[in-house]
């Protein structure tokens, strides 16, 4: 969710019902984290994908990188 600078966030149905039961701030806290710990399998299978592209990119492209580096080796030193 995009939230602009300088502009208060109003409460969710949930963080209302939070606080106004009496259950504080703590509560809320301890809630919205437990919540957040459901993404990372989601971030940990980015990662991993965006490494397998990497790897599958250069083995395909390894052999015309080391010739476009040998080229501008042997130039530099003529």
């Amino acid at each position: 969710m995009y939230v602009q600078k300088n502009q208060p966030q109003t409460p969710s149905c949930d963080e209302r019902r939070d606080l106004e039961h009496g259950r504080g701030p703590a509560a809320l806290l301890t809630r919205l984290h437990t919540e957040e710990r459901g993404d990372v399998p989601g971030w940990v299978m980015i990662t991993l994908m965006s490494a397998v592209l990497v790897a599958g990119l250069l083995a395909i492209a390894q052999p015309a990188l080391q010739g476009l580096f040998s080229d501008a080796i042997d130039q530099v030193s003529r």
